[in-house]
């Protein structure tokens, strides 16, 4: 059953002081404010360009805005609440005035910053200043923070990185045995109940994104989880397991168009997850770049949650992104396509990130870097490492059905504890 959060009393947020945003319960930070047409979020440190949020699932941080005094939160993951503050970054006014913008335009042809005002030396420091104050990634909070994370330090034997559907899966047959597993992952209780319809594990951490792995901090590994700064309740857990599980997924990268960095454009994979979760079809007008059937099919199931038609083109018969502010039309050889949204579906690609630090060994596959696994899913590592891994799922290019897969994985760890217990 979904969570109870409904569509109750409309919800207000401020936006950059004048904009008060409407939202429901459902909503995200970034899901209530591309809903009322606000799509920047902040500017690029070296050419000051308009950005807004891509991936819309946590991964890129193009979506990063000061919520309630906090910098470079993610709006994409930030679930609204009443009242609260939002403010772009690294910006100096509204998208259309702010005069910073000027630089991508007087520097048209480049900035060589190691050669650029180096004399007079009083000028360079000038520069060097100036430089420093337009660029980086949010200010020190405005609020004081208080109270402390609440720590803890968990010794699982198994622990499972991702409640998608590989992660619960695994999670729960291991339950099923008797095995201690604790399984995290960063995204709410909704955002999982509309990814899958699978039961949640009984053992999960919301709202908690594993942050490293440390395989060879102390006498043993350690993994590091810890829930949003800005929530009121913070927490941060230390967890020492036998096995690590990682059921990471796939991230979605963009695609190599000119102009792909428009405020407007999303990927599809992320838009469609947003308006599953909102429950509201979008209005505006979306134009579909796909590369592959795969991308394809995600444009059918979009459709679906947009009012209007949707154009789904090639990716190879784009010739560019037309806007400034954001993305307003596609051209591709036959013509131009008016839009509010451009949603890119690219082959997904491993998030092998966390799987490195923890020990992988990786290699590309045609779709990024994933790790190197046996039939069960047992990692190859680069040195010896304190726990046994596994990937699961789509880190290792299965995308659809995981239950055989998932049942392999099982079978190993649970011979492998019980061999250990057996000793």
């Amino acid at each position: 059953m979904a969570s109870d959060v409904g569509n109750r009393a409309p919800l207000k947020i401020n936006f950059d002081r004048d904009h008060v945003i409407e939202a429901t319960p459902r909503d995200t930070v970034a899901s209530a404010m591309l809903r009322a047409g606000h799509v920047a979020c902040t500017r690029s440190p070296k050419y000051r360009r308009v950005r807004g949020p891509y991936c819309l699932l946590g991964d890129c941080g193009t979506c990063q805005l000061r919520i309630d005094g906090h910098p470079n939160i993610r709006a994409c993951t930030t679930i609204v609440r009443d009242g609260m503050e939002v403010a772009s970054q690294n910006t100096f006014g509204p998208p259309g005035v702010d005069p910073t913008g000027l630089i991508d335009h007087v520097f048209s042809d480049g900035i060589d910053h190691h050669h650029m005002m180096v004399k007079p030396r009083i000028l360079n420091q000038l520069m060097q200043v100036t430089a420093r104050s337009l660029t980086g990634f949010g200010t020190l909070p405005d609020v004081t923070i208080e109270a402390t994370p609440t720590h803890r330090q968990l010794r699982p034997d198994v622990l499972v990185i991702g409640a998608g559907t590989s992660g619960r899966l695994i999670a729960h047959a291991l339950e099923a045995r008797g095995i201690n597993v604790h399984t995290y992952d960063r995204r709410d209780r909704l955002a999982l109940e509309v990814w899958s319809q699978q039961p949640l594990p009984k053992h999960l951490e919301l709202e908690m994104g594993v942050i490293g792995a440390y395989p060879s901090e102390g006498n043993g590994g350690r993994v590091v989880a810890a829930s949003s700064p800005c929530g009121e309740d913070q927490r941060l857990h230390s967890i020492y397991p036998r096995h690590i599980v990682l059921a990471l997924g796939s991230r979605q990268p963009t695609m190599l168009l000119p102009r792909n960095d428009l405020p407007g454009v999303v990927a599809a994979r992320g838009l469609l997850h947003m308006l599953q979760r909102t429950g509201k079809k979008l209005a505006a007008p979306v134009v579909v770049i796909t590369r592959d059937p795969a991308g394809e099919r995600l444009a059918t199931r979009l459709q679906e949650h947009v009012s209007q038609p949707l154009k789904v083109i090639a990716h190879t018969d784009v010739r560019e992104l037309v806007g400034s502010d954001r993305v307003r039309a596609v051209v591709t050889a036959t013509g131009r396509f008016d839009c509010e949204f451009v949603a890119l579906a690219p082959t997904p690609a491993p998030a092998h990130e966390l799987a490195v630090m923890a020990g992988a060994a990786v290699a590309f596959d045609g779709r990024g870097f994933a790790p190197l696994t046996d039939d069960t899913g047992r990692c190859q590592t680069t040195s010896p490492v304190p726990w046994d891994l596994w990937a699961s799922g789509s880190l290792r290019g299965v995308a659809d059905d995981h239950s055989d897969q998932a049942r392999q994985l099982v079978e190993a760890i649970t011979a492998d504890i019980g061999a250990a217990g057996a000793t």
